[in-house]
């Protein structure tokens, strides 16, 4: 089974926005936005706030973590 795609990924298609964009706007580089989206790396705590923010609620914290239902999966 494949794994759905991660929330951010699935937030930014719905927005029409492209990486580059919400890059800039979060102070990161493509690359690391690209490392949130395949789960490779998790925003620094300081960046969790803003990242919020500009999803308005949409992907939280918790969304960078394993829930206790997918591991059962």
């Amino acid at each position: 089974m494949e794994p759905q795609p991660f929330k951010l990924r699935t937030w930014r298609l719905a927005q029409s926005q492209s990486v580059g964009a919400l890059a800039a706007q979060m102070g990161v580089t493509v690359q690391a936005w690209y490392d949130w989206e395949k789960r490779r790396r998790v925003p620094h705590r300081d960046l969790m706030p803003k990242l919020v923010k500009l999803t308005k609620g949409a992907v939280t914290a918790n969304d960078f973590y394993a829930q206790p239902d997918d591991l059962a999966a």
